[in-house]
């Protein structure tokens, strides 16, 4: 598979691998005798237990560098006519490319549950034409056998650089497995319609491939230092990719909304929700990665609403935004269908690492309402 040729590519990249991934290992997935490896190096204490983010607990895993100093822009004439072609490619091919605030992480540190992580700003710019070349360049040099890609020895060496993100422009995000409960219908019995999307051509990250929604950047809307929560960006971006909400859309230069997000410009759907309270709905971080094929931080993570009663009064006003091609509604009781998904190509690495990580968690919560298949989330040693 893609991944396995893009872990070996990985692993001779650097002298690090004499001593191993640091405590820290790509993830993988095991499923029905065989074996899925992502390129997401991650650890159990960093997918063990859920993080609602919702609660107050929240606010102490997500924290705002004030003091976080500058990456500096890269000295090499190879990155210059790397970040020339991306940026005519973008033209070219008329991707979306608006440079907007997006959070950088600067440092993590471990808990007892999980980890802390701490963030300034940087721009969608910064992270365009430096970290986000890495993916490109190394799925070429997979492609013509090659080894030690001269961007990647110049940003991101070794696997211990992998989790020193203060020393790039380390950006990512938040993508979410969206599970919406449903009565029971004719022989289908009572569960979660879970939403799965096709990227669409024109998005910067995993254009056409699967991918759970919302899946969007970790990017402030008004004031950076108290929207720092994943939180706060994932429920900006269930009104945006699927409750409609254009004034939120940050690669759109026409918003002129101070505060998108204020109660009173709430859609229908995220309306219902709020004054229905935690009891109807809720947002978990189920873990952290860093990405090695990329740099990105990810933190994948489920939105479940359990109140039957918002799909019967608001599952026609869920919709998709220009980011997907296509959306699959998959229910959580069909095994069969869940089972082959899980061992679909297409996807994104990050997308089935949320995805596996969210369906575990809501099999967790209702049992009773998701036929899990069985697999076991592990490591590559």
């Amino acid at each position: 598979m893609l991944q396995a040729a893009l872990l070996a590519e990985l692993a001779v990249v650097g002298p690090v691998l004499a001593d191993g991934f640091v405590g820290r290992h790509p993830v993988r997935i095991d499923l029905d005798d065989a074996a899925i490896d992502l390129t997401i190096l991650s650890a159990d204490d960093w997918i063990s237990s859920a993080v609602d983010l919702q609660g107050d607990e929240a606010g102490q895993r997500f924290t705002y560098d004030h003091d976080a100093a500058a990456v500096p822009r890269p000295a090499s004439e190879t990155w210059r006519r790397a970040a020339e072609t991306r940026l005519a490619e973008c033209l070219v091919q008329e991707t979306r490319f608006v440079d907007g605030q997006l959070y950088r992480m600067t440092g993590w540190e471990p808990r007892s549950d999980g980890v802390r992580t701490f963030f300034t700003t940087g721009s969608f710019a910064q992270y365009a034409l430096t970290a986000d070349l890495l993916e490109a360049e190394t799925l070429a040099a997979v492609q013509a056998g090659e080894e030690a890609p001269p961007l990647r020895d110049l940003m991101m060496p070794t696997v211990e650089s992998v989790l020193e993100p203060g020393s790039r422009n380390c950006m990512g995000g938040a993508l979410a497995l969206t599970a919406f409960a449903r009565s029971a219908q004719g022989a289908r019995p009572a569960d979660f319609a879970l939403i799965i999307q096709e990227r669409g051509a024109k998005v910067l990250n995993a254009s056409r491939r699967l991918a759970v929604i919302p899946k969007c950047f970790h990017e402030p809307t008004s004031e950076p230092t108290w929207e720092v929560s994943v939180g706060t960006s994932l429920a900006r971006e269930l009104e945006e990719e699927l409750f409609g909400k254009a004034e939120v859309d940050t690669t759109l230069d026409t918003r002129r909304r101070i505060d998108p997000m204020h109660p009173d410009l709430l859609t229908g759907p995220m309306r219902y929700l709020t004054e229905a309270g935690p009891s109807a709905w809720s947002m978990e971080c189920t873990g952290f990665g860093f990405n090695l094929l990329t740099g990105n931080y990810e933190f994948p993570c489920l939105v479940a609403v359990h109140d039957e009663g918002f799909w019967q009064r608001c599952g026609g006003d869920v919709e998709s935004n220009w980011e997907s091609e296509r959306i699959t509604l998959v229910s959580s009781q069909d095994e069969a269908g869940l089972r082959a998904l899980t061992h679909n190509p297409a996807w994104s690495d990050e997308g089935l690492f949320a995805f596996v990580l969210g369906l575990r968690r809501l099999h967790e919560l209702h049992p009773e309402r998701v036929a899990l298949p069985h697999f076991e989330i592990g490591f590559t040693q």
